[in-house]
């Protein structure tokens, strides 16, 4: 039989040196630590021994509680990297299309590198991640 893991979702709150979790999905069980980096470990034993849950039955997200302007500082920045992974994704995809259709129009390895403005090594890479389908 496989055991279920339940998620429990840990407030972590900067008070000074240390950083207090605590949960609600656990009530009672808090814990501190001076790194945010020990938050889980810390989270998952205290969360444990209140549910009376084995510690491998556990996951733990913690989510650092901000002050408003910082949290909405890190919330654009998460939406910004987002945005821009999508705009990789785009692009890559783009210059893979754009390499292939320059070859079959009969465009040579280093006047296909000109046009786009890269470098023959990269038209080769795009050509070839274009034949593996990505």
């Amino acid at each position: 039989m496989v055991a279920e893991v339940k998620t429990y979702t840990v407030r972590a709150e900067k008070r000074g040196e240390w950083w207090l979790l605590t949960s609600a999905d656990a009530p009672g069980a808090v814990s501190q630590v001076r790194s945010l980096g020990q938050a889980e470990e810390h989270a998952r034993e205290a969360i444990s021994f209140v549910t009376g849950v084995p510690e491998s039955e556990v996951e733990v997200a913690v989510v650092p509680a901000l002050p408003d302007r910082l949290g909405k500082k890190v919330r654009l920045l998460k939406q910004s990297v987002k945005e821009m992974e999508k705009a990789q994704r785009i692009t890559a995809q783009r210059s893979r299309e754009a390499v292939a259709d320059l070859v079959a129009a009969g465009y040579k390895g280093r006047e296909v590198a000109a046009v786009l403005g890269v470098t023959p090594q990269r038209v080769s890479q795009l050509l070839k991640s274009q034949g593996e389908g990505s």
